[in-house]
């Protein structure tokens, strides 16, 4: 299934994810293309308490 749009991937992702948590099974997901990773980040990022999420990538990046 290809989504039109990376908001689109990203509520499918989210829809996987709680199916899998109701049926216990334990479920993949991955960005198959750059737009769906960007579409995702930019939506975390967004909501980032206190830059959690993004000090975590940069530390791990090394920057």
């Amino acid at each position: 299934m290809r989504a039109a749009n990376p908001r689109m991937e990203f509520l499918i992702m989210i829809y996987l994810i709680l199916a899998a948590r109701q049926a216990n099974e334990e479920v993949m997901i991955s960005f198959d293309n750059p737009d769906a990773f960007v579409g995702f980040s930019m939506w975390e990022a967004g909501g980032d308490h206190n830059d959690l999420l993004l000090d975590a990538i940069r530390g791990t990046a090394g920057f």
